[in-house]
């Protein structure tokens, strides 16, 4: 996979700065299952 498809939708939170926190959290918590 390259950088743009796993990081691409990272860039929507720029332009959605509400939705910033909440998609921090569900990346934050797809890397504590993955790693778990």
């Amino acid at each position: 996979m390259s950088w743009d498809e796993n990081y691409g939708d990272l860039e929507l939170y720029v332009y959605r700065p509400d939705d910033t926190l909440i998609g921090i959290i569900q990346i934050y918590m797809t890397v504590q299952k993955r790693t778990a």
